[in-house]
């Protein structure tokens, strides 16, 4: 499934236009009729109805598995260096953990605890890291 989802999320990247802000897609004309425009609130060029992580680059893509690192993680030693914390002898990275009260929060944790903040809505990487400005 997840293989799936990630090939859609190609096919809308590749087909869209982006406005000068690149906050809006530009919808495709099907049959004569504009598609309303979808929008790509963090500018990586996924689409938020496709977004599998808000305010993070799901391109990156460092061990090469067409997954987003973001929600996939690669083994520590294919983290970005963005995403990397503290001592390397300790591999802590940042992670996006979601918060009692649905809102986001970055922090620095061992590698070993990310798989557990992904499975309550968090992600590899630091919040807001994918920006539209």
């Amino acid at each position: 499934m997840k293989y799936l989802i990630w090939i859609i999320v190609l096919f809308v990247f590749s087909s869209c236009v982006y406005d000068s802000e690149c906050k809006e897609i530009a919808g495709k004309k099907i049959g004569g009729q504009t598609e309303s425009l979808i929008l790509d609130s963090d500018c990586d060029g996924i689409t938020d109805d496709l977004d599998l992580c808000p305010g993070i680059n799901d391109n990156i893509d460092m061990n090469g598995d067409n997954l987003p690192d973001c929600k996939y993680p690669p083994g520590y030693a294919n983290v970005i260096s963005q995403w990397k914390c503290g001592s390397p002898s300790l591999q802590k990275v940042f992670v996006c953990t979601k918060t009692p009260s649905g809102g986001f929060k970055t922090v620095c944790t061992y590698y070993s605890a990310v798989q557990m903040h992904i499975n309550n809505g968090g992600f590899l990487g630091v919040c807001g890291s994918a920006s539209c400005n």
